[in-house]
């Protein structure tokens, strides 16, 4: 697809609130953003598998790359990302908002057949396939957008993982610790890269603590992550606290009055790094005007994201790391930290209905142990009931924790 790019792959721009600036930016971005200037981009896939090797030779400098989705409710894609990536003259998008990257939605599917037709036709998608394997060999990357199929996320990546094309699947990666691991040992069996995440992880300010902490100096420390339910919004603040300070967790707790509702306070309990075990926490609510913050112990300094142009300043961070993988196989994230990142998020959750409130130890999770669907917001009557039969039927119930019958909060 030949389409010329009105702005140059990458335009990165600060908007969040300090004392100090801080004009960092990852180094993989900046990485990139030199390469661009050499006028060539298929050098760099290098580390992907074959396949996706072979399918970048017959890419020029100004083609974008074809992407794929697996649509369901969350509408991240819908609501968000699909207007940055396909701002190209020939789709519906009416907001023609500036191209920042190379990437452009190809090819839709969706369990329910009525939302891939609404995306294809709000955002000129050319494609919408019939079932959620039809995208292998047609696709230079993967997106698994569908939050209420987050206990499928084995099966919806599985052929795309096989068939080596680099795969983001949007948070959370899975509702239990075993089918994060059979993920990324699959990933690891066809050398295809993986990635999962929250855009709160690749802001600047993020970079900006990991510069100026190294992992041996950090302490406690307050995280804050304004926020709806836990489920879909309390883990921003649990991947921004990881993305911040790493992991070597020992146990995770979280206390809420209604994980529904939110407001409750996650604690984090850390091995040694050479200063003796620590604790962080993570508070539900936003501080100081951020959407998400983080202060260190002994210091008055925040590190945060305040309210602007999300689209411009936000999410485009994420999007574009997600196009560093695509074109490069360099994962942000390694095997292992996916999945600790993973068992956080259980953990977290395995203290709210299992013990209390107190500790769940990262050792000592059940890793077959899983959450489940966020049935509780609705129970009996969730809207996207019809998306979980559709689920159900393709690939079998995943039951959890949670449960439709059940009132949550």
């Amino acid at each position: 697809m030949k389409i010329p790019l009105s702005i140059k792959h990458f335009k990165l721009e600060t908007c969040f609130r300090k004392k100090e600036a801080c004009n960092i930016m990852a180094p993989e971005i900046l990485n990139r953003r030199r390469f661009l200037k050499a006028g060539t981009i298929t050098a760099l896939g290098s580390g992907l598998p074959a396949a996706s090797q072979a399918q970048a030779k017959d890419r020029g400098p100004a083609d974008l790359l074809r992407a794929g989705i697996i649509l369901g409710g969350g509408n991240h894609a819908m609501n968000m990302w699909a207007r940055l990536l396909n701002t190209t003259p020939d789709t519906n998008n009416i907001t023609h908002t500036p191209r920042r990257t190379g990437m452009v939605f190809t090819h839709v599917w969706s369990v329910l057949p009525e939302m891939a037709e609404v995306f294809a036709k709000k955002f000129g998608v050319r494609n919408v396939v019939k079932r959620f394997d039809d995208m292998v060999g047609k696709v230079d990357g993967m997106f698994i957008d569908a939050f209420f199929g987050t206990p499928y996320n084995h099966h919806l990546a599985r052929p795309y993982i096989e068939a080596g094309i680099p795969t983001f699947i949007n948070r959370p990666f899975s509702d239990n610790v075993r089918k994060a691991r059979e993920i990324v040992e699959l990933a690891k069996k066809y050398n295809t890269p993986v990635m999962t995440g929250s855009s709160f992880e690749h802001l600047e300010c993020t970079m900006c603590v990991r510069n100026r902490y190294p992992y041996k100096n950090v302490t406690e420390y307050d995280a804050y992550n304004a926020t709806s339910d836990f489920y879909s919004h309390g883990v921003h603040g649990l991947l921004f606290a990881y993305a911040c300070v790493r992991g070597g967790m020992e146990a995770v707790s979280h206390r809420t009055d209604s994980w529904i509702k939110g407001g409750g306070m996650t604690s984090v309990v850390y091995k040694d790094r050479g200063n003796g075990p620590f604790i962080g926490r993570i508070h539900d609510y936003s501080t100081e005007n951020y959407l998400c913050a983080i202060k260190f112990k002994d210091s008055q300094q925040f590190y945060g994201f305040g309210p602007c142009n999300w689209d411009q300043y936000m999410w485009i961070h994420l999007l574009q790391r997600i196009q560093v993988m695509f074109e490069t196989g360099s994962m942000p994230d390694t095997h292992d930290e996916i999945v600790e990142k993973t068992a956080m998020f259980v953990a977290a959750f395995r203290s709210i209905t299992r013990e209390n409130g107190n500790l769940a130890g990262l050792n000592d999770l059940d890793e077959d142990w899983a959450i489940g669907t966020p049935w509780g917001w609705e129970p009996s009557r969730n809207p996207y009931m019809e998306e979980q039969k559709g689920y159900s039927k393709l690939f079998g119930e995943e039951k959890g924790e949670l449960r439709p019958d059940r009132t949550y909060g």
